[in-house]
């Protein structure tokens, strides 16, 4: 047999040597909540202000992905980019040819996803805001007002594409490029179609998630309440 080790010589090796390093490390990440953070939409903006000052364009930080269902439980799901965040309501413009229309009608109700990467000096930060949403849809009047500020690929795409639908990538290039052509000599002004519909997505419950690397992420919740403020809890991830 092997000389076995008394404890009196492990503690010697120990004080000689010094505890061995971990090779990883766990942590517990945590939502630092100020006392302006009373409603979800403050610590929505801070975090948008902060993703921002941290590289992310205002393009990346408007794309989120819309979750939706049918009555009958058909599920859809997209990116979709946020048009404005206005009266603590989010406003975003979709074809009634789509899936996402569809649903929306039928159950007025979409869930909300932004996702925020990005690196400090503490490494990197992942930040996930779900908000849940019933759905009213905007007046022709006011969609129409978002219309008009569309960049002209928007205006485009709901002139010559009916979304869903099945598509030859060719002759769709070719309508494409005969429509800029005529909008540029102002043979087409690219009007509001019929299909294009604007919606305003009102939040009932909000779920913050912030995680870094080698970190436990930590969650806090926003949940709507009858007499119109906001119930605060912390959820374990």
């Amino acid at each position: 047999m092997g000389d076995v080790k008394s404890e009196c010589d492990c503690e010697d090796e120990k004080e000689q040597w010094g505890d061995p390093e971990p090779a990883e490390n766990s942590r517990l990440a945590r939502i630092d909540l100020r006392p302006h953070h009373n409603t979800p939409y403050a610590l929505y903006c801070d975090w948008l202000k902060d993703a921002n000052n941290h590289g992310l364009t205002k393009f990346q930080t408007s794309q989120f992905s819309l979750a939706t269902c049918s009555r009958c439980g058909e599920l859809g799901n997209r990116m979709i980019s946020l048009r404005e965040f206005r009266n603590y309501m989010y406003i975003i413009t979709i074809s009634s040819f789509s899936k996402t229309y569809q649903h929306i009608k039928e159950t007025r109700k979409a869930t909300m996803l932004f996702f925020f990467q990005y690196w400090n000096y503490r490494g990197t930060y992942i930040r996930q805001i779900k908000i849940d949403c019933r759905c009213k849809r905007l007046c022709s009047g006011i969609t129409e007002l978002y219309h008009d500020k569309e960049p002209l690929s928007g205006k485009v795409k709901y002139e010559i594409c009916s979304s869903g639908q099945l598509a030859d990538w060719e002759a769709l290039k070719k309508v494409h490029d005969r429509t800029v052509v005529k909008y540029r000599c102002g043979q087409n002004e690219l009007k509001m179609p019929n299909h294009y519909v604007g919606y305003a997505l009102i939040p009932h419950k909000y779920e913050f998630l912030h995680m870094e690397e080698g970190y436990i992420p930590d969650r806090v919740t926003y949940q709507k309440s009858c007499d119109c403020g906001w119930s605060i809890r912390r959820i374990m991830a």
